[in-house]
């Protein structure tokens, strides 16, 4: 194999992409926390594109095929995200290629042949597409009346041959593959990513959207245990991490283990979620502790006023952030939450800021952290342990290389004396994002003892 240098000069790039030529167009990366970027133009001259008003701005996602133009991800008339055409040269925007009026493009599938984007994907409930080629998109809808019933995903294919591979997926299925020969007109599944998990076991996923106290109102997910009337359930309120980051309808092995056991599951998407445009996600900048846990509360009191909670019956879990808002949860509302479930959490805010800063941490992330007009250390698990009263599960994983083990550990070592009902469980691989089959299997047997002793399903 034969390798040539291309260029050379440009610290702290870390991405390049070419033309549909394979001409070296762009590139751009961090050095010393500093965004940094470089066009090249027709002429064959480099800019420096970080220097630009609209590089503060916009998102790169990727270049049209004369390298002229690229794709960016900025903000619609109605608050949303969208994908533009961005002339480069002039900085200005050339045309709008897509914009959902509720939710952020959040996708951009490419060709695996050029790299070129073929497809804009966006979540509403689900994760959907709209495909920007005329070909594409017609092969799209067909595949989708094929298979009625599911989302599509066209993940490859060999155009000359006129073979691709599909992927199908909803609320009840993880996702199938697909085979389809366009030659042949023949389609044929080859593959299911959760096999023995028929469809007619699983339980169904709807969308609620729910009044808050201050009077706006959030989306949120409910899964409800198959073959159960909807009222006084046993529920769980599973917070997602992030805390930028969502929830949607797509089958969620956490949800519907819980739901296989009883319990009502509740995943609100607090303001600080992402999806739903700038303002609904700088709404939760700097409010731990703040609103996005007044939103997490408020979605569970909506559940018990709506009678499909029992009051005296629900647990608040989840992972990283989210296993930060379920020790808040007890700490802020014990009146609420019989039992809280922290998997990985960030437990300790001061600790988390401090590694952030040393090794990865963006100014805007660290900023963010913790409750505006506070010190981190009054809206920080750690710190507040005293204030636990409920039982808490603490689960961690030795490898986890995103939050360490030991503020796990030093928290529940904290939490044990006063709280004797609490439990700690080490899991010995999966890292932060629990990706082993034996970090899962460890975690949900962990949390159906647990959810069992203190609130049972009947």
């Amino acid at each position: 194999m034969e390798f040539k240098d291309v260029t050379d000069g440009f610290r702290g790039v870390q991405n390049w992409y070419t033309d549909a030529q394979g001409e070296l167009r762009f590139g751009w990366g961090v050095w010393r926390e500093t965004d940094v970027a470089y066009w090249q133009n027709g002429n064959g001259e480099w800019k420096n594109m970080a220097e630009q008003d609209w590089f503060k701005y916009y998102s790169f996602f990727g270049l049209n095929d004369a390298g002229d133009k690229m794709y960016v991800y900025a903000p619609t008339d109605l608050g949303t995200q969208g994908v533009f055409l961005l002339d480069i040269a002039t900085g200005e925007i050339a045309e709008e290629v897509f914009s959902h009026s509720e939710v952020n493009v959040d996708r951009l599938p490419r060709n695996p042949d050029n790299d070129q984007i073929v497809a804009v994907g966006y979540t509403t409930d689900l994760p959907e597409y709209k495909y920007l080629n005329r070909k594409w998109a017609g092969l799209h809808r067909a595949m989708k009346k094929a298979l009625a019933g599911y989302n599509i995903e066209i993940i490859d294919f060999d155009h000359e041959v006129g073979r691709y591979l599909l992927f199908a997926y909803n609320e009840k299925q993880s996702g199938l593959y697909f085979q389809y020969d366009r030659k042949a007109k023949k389609l044929v599944q080859v593959a299911e990513e959760h096999p023995n998990m028929p469809e007619e076991l699983m339980a169904p996923t709807r969308r609620l959207d729910i009044a808050v106290s201050d009077g706006s109102s959030i989306p949120a997910y409910l899964t409800l245990p198959i073959n159960q009337e909807a009222k006084k359930l046993p529920t769980v309120v599973l917070v997602h991490g992030g805390p930028y980051a969502r929830d949607d309808a797509s089958w969620d092995y956490w949800a519907q283990f819980l739901a296989s056991r009883g319990y009502a599951v509740l995943k609100p998407n607090f303001r600080g979620s992402d999806g739903y445009g700038r303002t609904y996600m700088a709404a939760g900048y700097n409010q731990w502790g703040g609103v996005m846990q007044r939103d997490v509360a408020d979605a569970t009191k909506y559940l018990i006023d709506e009678g499909i909670a029992d009051k005296n019956r629900i647990c608040i879990a989840g992972a990283s952030y989210g296993g930060y808002a379920a020790m808040m949860g007890l700490i802020q509302y014990p009146e609420l939450y019989q039992c809280g479930i922290t998997v990985n959490g960030a437990v300790n805010l001061p600790r988390l800021k401090q590694t952030d800063s040393q090794f990865w941490g963006r100014q805007d992330w660290l900023d963010s952290i913790g409750l505006e007009g506070q010190d981190l250390e009054d809206v920080s698990p750690a710190h507040l342990v005293k204030q636990i009263n409920r039982p808490a599960l603490v689960m961690a994983s030795k490898d986890d290389t995103r939050l360490r083990i030991v503020d796990s550990e030093n928290f529940y070592s904290r939490l044990k004396g006063h709280n004797p009902d609490s439990e700690y469980v080490e899991i010995k691989d999966g890292g932060h994002s629990m990706d082993t089959a034996n970090a899962r299997l460890t975690k949900l047997k962990a949390m159906e003892s647990f959810l069992a002793k203190h609130i049972g399903s009947d």
